[in-house]
């Protein structure tokens, strides 16, 4: 988690702290309460000196109406992602060319075409298809498509 990610999700944790002391646990976890205080400790840090303005510019619209997760608002986890670091000789699933095939923890796989937020990959084990998200990190692999 690069420190962008990681000072949403403090403040995330520290909204939901700030309603359990206001109301206990009468209030959603992520409902109106929730997200008029996360609102309100997003505010003051939204500013060109502490986040990059390609992460600025979703994260002001995200904040209009927060999710649970930043990863249900794809502009601005993408966003957030570009700052990761990811493991020499990974790349994400989105920038493997189209039936190549490629590693995803110990299995192989061949992608295919995407699918809204994911891609269909065929396991080259067992020839079944699965969606894997455009994000997964994954390894290119020596082994040639026939």
């Amino acid at each position: 988690m690069n420190a962008y990610a990681f000072l949403i999700t403090y403040l995330h944790e520290v909204a939901h702290q700030r309603v359990c002391l206001q109301w206990g646990t009468r209030v959603a976890p992520h409902g109106r309460s929730w997200k008029k205080t996360f609102r309100e400790l997003l505010k003051p840090v939204m500013t060109e000196s502490i986040f990059p303005v390609d992460i600025l510019a979703p994260l002001l619209d995200y904040s209009c109406d927060p999710k649970a997760a930043t990863a249900s608002h794809a502009p601005l986890y993408q966003a957030l992602r570009r700052y990761d670091r990811h493991p020499e000789g990974t790349l994400r699933l989105s920038e493997v060319p189209e039936n190549q095939i490629f590693l995803l923890g110990n299995r192989t796989f061949m992608k295919h075409q995407r699918r809204r937020t994911r891609f269909l990959c065929t396991d080259q084990q067992n020839g079944r298809q699965y969606t894997v998200p455009a994000e997964a990190l994954v390894q290119l692999s020596d082994v040639r498509p026939e």
